[in-house]
């Protein structure tokens, strides 16, 4: 059996699934300066697709957001979990599928580094 090291990039569109032609939307792509692997994440308010954000944390990891919240998470990991949350919230409102109050605009990056 040989790896297919690129069907992965085939099936999701690799890094063109953050294109505006993708018909992709409402993706919160959350980055932590922590992990090594964030060069090769989504950084840029430009990588936002409708709907959607960018989030880059520098005192978090890899899916740090995603992870059960502790005592000891960082502010900014804290903040950006309510961020996630309103706007995802925001989609379910929009959909009619349940309420929530809006979140930040669309579109945008959150970062503590400039």
């Amino acid at each position: 059996v040989t790896p297919d090291l690129h069907r992965l990039e085939r099936w999701s569109g690799g890094y063109a699934i953050a294109g505006k032609d993708s018909g992709h939307s409402n993706i919160i792509w959350s980055n932590g300066r922590r992990d090594p692997w964030h060069g090769g994440g989504f950084l840029r308010a430009a990588d936002a697709l409708p709907g959607g954000a960018v989030f880059v944390m520098d005192s978090t990891a890899h899916h740090q957001d995603l992870r059960l919240p502790q005592t000891t998470d960082p502010p900014e990991l804290t903040s950006v979990r309510a961020m996630e949350e309103r706007i995802i919230r925001g989609w379910l409102r929009e959909s009619g599928v349940g309420g929530g109050v809006g979140g930040p605009s669309p579109n945008t990056v959150h970062s503590s580094v400039s």
